[in-house]
This record gives C-alpha cells, structure tokens and sequence, in this order.
C-alpha cells in the first residue's frame, strides 16, 4: 500500500511541477502579450482621443454652420416677403395710377364717337 502512496504522491508532485511551468508560461505570455499590444492599445487610445476631440470640433463647426444657414434662410425668406408686399403694394398703386388713364381715353374715344339724333347715325365718313 505505501508503495501506490508513493507513486500516487509522485504522480501528483509531477502534475503540480507541470501546472506551475504552464502557469508561468501563462504569466510570460501575458508579459509578452502586455509589451507587444501596450505600446499599440496605448497609441490607439491616444488616437481615439483626437479622433474623439476632432468630432467635438466638427459638430461645432457644424451646428454654427446650420445656425448661419437658417439665420440666410430666415432672411431670405424675409426680404422675399417684402419684396412681394412691395411688388404688391406697388401693383396697386400703378393700377391706381393707371386706372384714371384707362378711363381717360375711353372717355375721350366716346365723345368722339358719332352719336345718334333722331334715329341718324353720323358718320365720320359722310
């Protein structure tokens, strides 16, 4: 019996022995992996900031930029609101301005068109 002890002890020595060489391996992989990837994973954080600042700064640029467009948008839309009221407003006034003149010559046209007395026309070419 002592003898399976003995080799059931040596058994288990020699698996503790391989599980800490492959837990020290793990533990140099890792250093490895850690100074390969740091420098990379460091970079990339760096890059990711700046890309990060540089977005911020994009969506400023364009908020104000939208800002501005709808600031020349509200005013065009304005000054073409003036314009047509002026346009209208001038319309009217020239339609006031000219309706007298329209009048004007129809009127003179009837008075100078031949009228009728007693049933005869006059002719212009009589």
């Amino acid at each position: 019996m002592a003898f399976v002890f003995y080799h059931k002890f040596m058994w288990l020595k020699s698996r503790l022995r391989q599980a800490e060489r492959e837990r020290q391996l793990a533990q140099q992989d890792n250093r490895l992996f850690k100074q390969e990837f740091g420098d990379k994973i460091n970079s990339l954080q760096l890059e990711v900031e700046e890309l990060s600042r540089q977005r911020s700064h994009l969506e400023l640029e364009l908020k104000r930029e939208r800002e501005r467009w709808s600031q020349s948008h509200q005013h065009s839309q304005e000054t073409r609101r003036s314009t047509k009221n002026w346009l209208r407003q001038d319309g009217k006034l020239k339609s006031q301005e000219e309706n007298p003149k329209l009048k004007q010559p129809l009127r003179e046209e009837n008075s100078i068109l031949p009228h009728k007395y007693g049933g005869n026309q006059l002719s212009w070419f009589s």
